[in-house]
């Protein structure tokens, strides 16, 4: 058996991408009806998935008001490549980390999300129980590495701001070397908090969700 490395959670279900072919994948959701629904998709449906729970105009208004700001800010300081910096790199992860931040019901499907996988690669037998005792946490969460990666962005913008260009093309530097080395710090569990902020304790609903969700993907992988 595989181990699931890669998923990620929407408002309304999960995306476990198979272990043989991660070109593939299973969305498991529930539909207009409340029923759960699991189907197969491929890499092109895959990215048409929006998995924020804000629309995409909204999405695109936020962030867009995050880069005027920065713009703004980085003019008053005199360092608008510094703006331009945080407009490219830091905006888009900025949005979604705040979306699920504040979404209470896709904070719970992801933490669903990661108790299914740990259940799954622990093979442990797949029922709510299991499921329920399993951790929220994930070595390899996607949120996880946004949240470090705003962490970093940010200091490189507070060098640029108050030490000028100079140190801030440095940092700029330093911080991409640093950020490859951020992978590390998935294998200490006390690093894994930033987890805490974007999880939430799940109901049965979405831990009914979780195991249609992890028993499907169980099947199709065998046939993948």
């Amino acid at each position: 058996m595989l181990k699931i490395t890669n998923a990620f959670s929407t408002p309304n279900g999960i995306v476990i991408y198979s272990a043989k072919n991660p070109q593939i994948a299973l969305y498991t959701y529930r539909n207009s009806c409340g029923n759960i629904t699991s189907e197969k998709i491929t890499q092109s449906q895959i990215s048409k998935i929006n998995s924020s729970p804000i629309s995409g105009k909204k999405l695109t208004i936020i962030t867009l008001l995050i880069c005027s700001i920065s713009l703004l800010v980085s003019l008053y300081f005199s360092h608008i490549l510094c703006g331009i910096y945080f407009s490219c790199a830091i905006s888009m992860h900025l949005t979604n980390f705040l979306a699920i931040l504040f979404s209470k019901k896709l904070k719970k499907i992801h933490a669903t999300e990661h108790m299914v996988i740990n259940c799954y690669n622990k093979g442990l037998p797949l029922t709510k129980e299991n499921i329920r005792k399993s951790s929220r946490l994930h070595k390899y969460c996607g949120f996880q590495a946004i949240f470090y990666k705003l962490f970093c962005r940010s200091i490189v913008l507070c060098i640029f701001w108050t030490c000028g260009l100079k140190y801030g093309i440095i940092s700029i530097v330093v911080f991409f070397v640093i950020e490859k080395l951020l992978n590390l710090l998935n294998y200490c569990p006390i690093f894994l908090f930033p987890q805490f902020f974007v999880t939430s304790k799940p109901t049965n609903s979405e831990l009914e969700l979780g195991l249609v969700s992890i028993k499907n993907y169980s099947h199709m992988d065998e046939e993948w």
